[in-house]
């Protein structure tokens, strides 16, 4: 099954209208969303229940847990152990999985790296494409819906939209990844 990925980072997190677009422009189908950790496991949790919330008031249909929630995500030596049985039977009729960013570790819930996490998806599943998104998004750059995939691809749009170094330097973290905006994700 190829998926895509779509990380919300904590400023996307913070901006009403970003989410407001965000679940108003969601066309996909059989896609992930992961977002920010924020501040604890219950706030975190909190997160992923007002997301899925408005994605559902927007129709658009998801699933949402907590990483460690059925033991779908797993802490195990130190590193992400994702539990693809488990998480491909929730994909199933749904525009996105959305998964928060939490794991089992020890038998409790802790946080995780929402990068990491991330990083661990795409290695569990076929993943067709990752999408971040820019801290504005009324920024000029994500007009353009570059892919990140060098260090090149940085300095190039660094050079032109140095207030969105933190985006950058998401996009080339989780690279190859589209950088996007609420409006244009989808299309």
């Amino acid at each position: 099954m190829s998926i895509k990925l779509i990380y919300l980072s904590e400023a996307n997190l913070n901006d009403r209208m970003f989410i407001r677009d965000f679940v108003h422009n969601f066309k996909f189908k059989n896609s992930i969303t992961v977002h920010a950790a924020v501040a604890d496991v219950v706030q975190t949790r909190m997160i992923t229940k007002r997301v899925s919330s408005l994605m559902s008031d927007a129709l658009t249909y998801n699933r949402a847990f907590g990483g460690d929630q059925r033991g779908l995500v797993k802490v195990q030596d130190g590193l992400l152990q994702i539990d693809k049985a488990r998480i491909e039977p929730l994909l199933d009729d749904m525009h996105t999985f959305l998964l928060g960013p939490l794991a089992l570790s020890d038998g409790h819930p802790t946080l995780v790296d929402a990068m990491q996490l991330m990083l661990a998806l795409r290695e569990s599943f076929g993943v067709e494409e990752i999408i971040t998104f820019a801290d504005n998004p009324l920024s000029p750059l994500v007009t353009k819906k570059p892919l990140i995939s060098s260090q090149e691809d940085v300095d190039k749009w660094l050079a032109i939209y140095d207030e969105e170094k933190s985006a950058l330097a998401r996009a080339y973290q989780l690279r190859p990844a589209r950088l996007s905006s609420p409006a244009n994700f989808a299309l």
